[in-house]
């Protein structure tokens, strides 16, 4: 709707005690280090765009052939369609109540975190719930993250090393999590907008290249209707089937597309489509650094009351993620059970394993796939910053250079804190992963 009247709604949030309306001083930006001029940021829209889709384009797209292979075509993109639209009621609402407190309480300042959010809106309890809600999310994505890089890596590491020293699972996982996830998110973490966005494209030519290999397949006139594992894929073309596990597939049409299916796997299918689009703990950090229209002092810059500047690149933003997350889910999740039908596994992953592309080009979308991951490693730890940030203040206040808005708003510290924080966060973080 409106932002006028969203803004208009929460006349009666009260300004923190003591905070002044006017910009910050040049000073007061120089000790922030997520400040810019005029509380601009320095990407443009779209590479804004890209880092959150990041965010949210990860190992759950992986499940979504399996979910029309349980649920059926149609309800399977009335279920997406039905997250898509949540997802954006709820951002629009969030990133509306962001730009509010920014305006009356943070001097224009943007909100750095929900756990901001939250504080301002909801008190330090509201903070403390976001805090362990946002802390256990991520840490349950990034031993996702790690479940899904060990199935790419294990083939490899069979292939690689000699017959009796294959690597346990649990190797493989520490493997995959200090290995790859660790460098990932010290290199890439942090307060690098820029650096993270360019590996977000990166990813996301990735994803679009399996999408449209996954369509593409899924229309080619030989095309494998089975195998989630080496060596069992049966190909369909001009003259039926081969002998490739020809059990599993009967040619008298049972393994057609199932537009409606029985919902008795509803349930386990259902957590996915919700929370499909959710990376609600990863909009403010990303969106704060967008790059409004206008400069200083502008009738465009965000400052200026009557345009909404910051407002309207932040939902510019949402709008371009989901949808295009929309389509790019619509086409794996299709594309990936047209592929494989009855055979899809819950990791469309294991059905390259078969007779897909040829095992060359397979193996590629599997490693390719699994550098998507890793990038998305840093856009899981970026939310976890602020709670490290309000953890070390709590116990080394002297260390706070800054509070934005005046007493209680936001406390930050040093660049040179920062950093260091954000390292310890991802070592903390990944370490947890694995216990």
């Amino acid at each position: 709707g409106d932002p006028s009247k969203s803004m208009k709604s929460m006349k009666s949030m009260k300004r923190v005690p003591g905070a002044p309306s006017t910009p910050l001083t040049d000073g007061e930006r120089h000790l922030h280090p997520a400040a810019h001029a005029d509380g601009n940021g320095s990407l443009s829209v779209r590479e804004c765009a890209m880092n959150l889709s990041n965010a949210i384009m990860g190992a759950g797209a992986l499940a979504l052939p399996n979910l029309f292979k349980v649920v059926g075509v149609v309800p399977g993109l009335a279920l997406l369609l039905f997250a898509w639209l949540w997802t954006w009621f709820s951002m629009a609402i969030m990133i509306q109540a962001a730009d509010a407190v920014s305006k009356r309480v943070l001097r224009g300042e943007p909100v750095g975190s929900y756990e901001d959010l939250m504080a301002h809106t909801l008190g330090p309890r509201g903070r403390t719930a976001s805090t362990v809600g946002i802390v256990s999310l991520q840490i349950g994505c990034l031993v996702g993250f790690a479940n899904v890089l060990a199935d790419v890596v294990s083939p490899f590491a069979d292939e690689m090393l000699p017959p009796g020293l294959e690597p346990n699972r649990s190797a493989i996982l520490a493997a995959v999590a200090l290995g790859g996830m660790l460098p990932t998110g010290l290199l890439v973490g942090g307060e690098s907008h820029a650096l993270l966005a360019t590996v977000s494209k990166a990813a996301l030519g990735v994803v679009a290249t399996f999408a449209a290999v996954l369509v593409a397949h899924a229309f080619s006139p030989r095309r494998v209707i089975a195998g989630a594992g080496a060596g069992s894929g049966s190909i369909e073309g001009p003259g039926g089937f081969t002998d490739q596990a020809a059990a599993a597939i009967a040619v008298d049409g049972a393994d057609a597309i199932a537009w409606f299916a029985p919902l008795t796997g509803l349930t386990s299918v259902l957590p996915l489509a919700i929370f499909a689009f959710g990376a609600h703990p990863a909009v403010l950090p990303v969106v704060r650094a967008v790059r409004c229209e206008g400069g200083p002092g502008s009738q465009n810059g965000p400052h200026h009351g009557g345009r909404f500047a910051r407002l309207r690149a932040a939902s510019e933003v949402v709008r371009l993620v989901l949808g295009g997350c929309f389509l790019g889910y619509a086409c794996i999740g299709l594309g990936g059970y047209a592929s494989f039908r009855s055979s899809t596994a819950g990791n469309v992953l294991r059905n390259l394993d078969g007779e897909f592309v040829g095992a060359v080009a397979s193996r590629a979308l599997k490693f390719g796939y699994g550098c998507v991951i890793l990038a998305s490693v840093p856009t899981v730890l970026l939310p976890m910053h602020r709670s490290a940030t309000d953890a070390f203040l709590f116990f080394a206040p002297s260390f706070a250079v800054f509070g934005a808005g005046g007493g209680g708003g936001a406390r930050e510290v040093s660049p040179e804190t920062s950093a260091r924080l954000s390292q310890a966060t991802a070592v903390a973080a990944i370490a947890t992963s694995l216990t």
